[in-house]
Formats: C-alpha cells, structure tokens, sequence
C-alpha cells in the first residue's frame, strides 16, 4: 500500500531548518518490468499505449537490492539480500514511460506483479503533483509528486541540473507569456522534489540505462540533492521498474513509518533540492 500525506500534514510536518539524519535509513529494491503481450495484448487509453492491467502479463525479471541511509545509497551484498525477503514493506510504485507516444510517465502505487491495475479503480495514471509551501513561504514550493496530484508540473523554475535530467520535459515549469509575447515571471520557485519515496527513486533509476543502474544510484543520489551525470538517458520505449521501500530491520529505530513519512513529506527537507 502506498504512503502518502495530505496538504495539512504536509504544512505541518515543515519547519525553517532542514537536515536528513545521518542514520535515517530504509531499504530497497528496483526490478525491470517487461510486458508478456501473448498473456495480454498491448492496449490503449485513447490514442496512447499503456502497460497491461492484468499482474501475470509480466515477465519476471531479478530484483536487486539497495539500502539508503543518510541520503547516500550502497548496493545490499548478495548474502545479505537473500535474508531480507520478510522486510516490512512501507510503500511500492509501478512506473512507466510512454515513450514514443508522449513523454509523460504512468504509475500505480503497488507493484504491478503482485495486484491487478484493473482492480485499482483510477487504473494507470500519469505521475502528477501537489504544490507546498515550505514552512508557510508561498514564495518557496514543493513539488510532492504523486498519482493522483492536482498539479500537472512543478510550481515554479529549478536548476536545470537537477529537474531537467530526473523529470522528462512535460512536468517542468513553463513560463506565461503576455499578451506582448513576453514572459511573465514566476510567482514561485521550486524548492525542490519530494512525495512518493519509489517514485523518487524510479525518477533516478530512469536517469540513465540499466546497465548503469549501481553507478547512477551510488553517485547521483547524495543527500537531499542529486548530483547530474553524464550517462545516456534511460527514458526509451516501454520501460517499466517496480520500486519497493522496506523499513531496514537491522536498523528498528532509524528505520520506522513515521520517520520515512516525515521524509517524503518534506520533514527534512527536499530529497532532490531545487
């Protein structure tokens, strides 16, 4: 099930000083997501292409295993990881481009192989957002991206560092123009990326290709920013990841649901800054 906040504790979760705990922790795993088209044909939402809604039309690809503490990741050793199939799960996503139709990403917040989206009433949808203030300063907005957001981008300008290789082009800020043609400014700035921690991750994950996958992971993802790479994009045709967020059983009291929750509220500040 997927971990989300509302807007009001979202405001109160907000404060002026913000830093992610040396030892806040949590684990993860990131497994590629095929189509089996002879289980289910390829299907459409009007004129677009989406993933299959039926959780055995998926072939199963291997999971690796991740662990983030302090905003930093390591890959988890393998004779670690075969110990931690029982972890306690505190939320999932599903994620996909619509690569070549749109540039637009479509999510549910579980994975696909274990529940049918045609079960999940709001069935695929494209990733959206909530605009936050931080700490009260309408000037300085969240971005909380999420499934079923009232927002179709980012609130305001962001380092193009930062927003543009993690958010295809669709979800950045556009400016308003006048009826000069000319560019009004914004009345917000982006203060950065928060919300749903796998979608968080799948964002970083789609940054560049697979095979790159513990590079991109290791080195781009400091805390509370990413570092841009050099590394071909990994946004092509049809890709899907399956992100899961585990409480860190070897860490009970760095690794719990409120601590992850006040984190991808925004609690300590943004996970990607601005």
């Amino acid at each position: 099930m997927s971990s989300s906040a509302s807007p009001r504790s979202l405001s109160a979760h907000t404060h002026n000083t913000f830093h992610i705990p040396a030892d806040l922790a949590f684990l993860f795993t990131i497994r590629a997501l095929d189509p089996d088209y002879a289980v289910q044909p390829g299907q459409t939402a009007g004129q677009f292409w989406v993933p299959p809604n039926l959780h055995n039309a998926y072939q199963t690809r291997p999971e690796t295993w991740y662990r983030w503490v302090g905003g930093r990741i390591t890959r988890v050793a393998n004779n670690e990881s075969a110990r931690l199939a029982n972890c306690e799960v505190f939320a999932a996503a599903t994620v996909f481009t619509q690569m070549p139709d749109t540039p637009h990403l479509l999510a549910v917040p579980f994975d696909a192989q274990n529940q049918d989206v045609r079960d999940y009433p709001p069935g695929w949808r494209t990733l959206s957002f909530h605009h936050f203030p931080v700490n009260g300063d309408a000037r300085r907005t969240y971005a909380f991206i999420t499934y079923l957001g009232s927002e179709a981008r980012v609130a305001g300008p962001g380092s193009p560092g930062i927003v543009g290789p993690l958010l295809p082009s669709v979800y950045h800020y556009h400016h308003t123009i006048d009826g000069n043609n000319r560019e009004i400014p914004s009345e917000k700035d982006h203060a950065g990326l928060i919300g749903s921690l796998p979608v968080l991750l799948a964002l970083a994950a789609f940054s560049a290709t697979p095979s790159l996958l513990d590079q991109t992971l290791t080195r781009s993802v400091l805390p509370g920013t990413w570092h841009p790479h050099s590394f071909p994009g990994g946004y092509f045709q049809e890709r899907g990841i399956v992100v899961t967020v585990y409480l860190d059983p070897s860490r009970p009291k760095e690794s719990t649901r409120p601590l992850l929750e006040h984190l991808q509220n925004g609690g300590f500040g943004p996970f990607y800054g601005p």
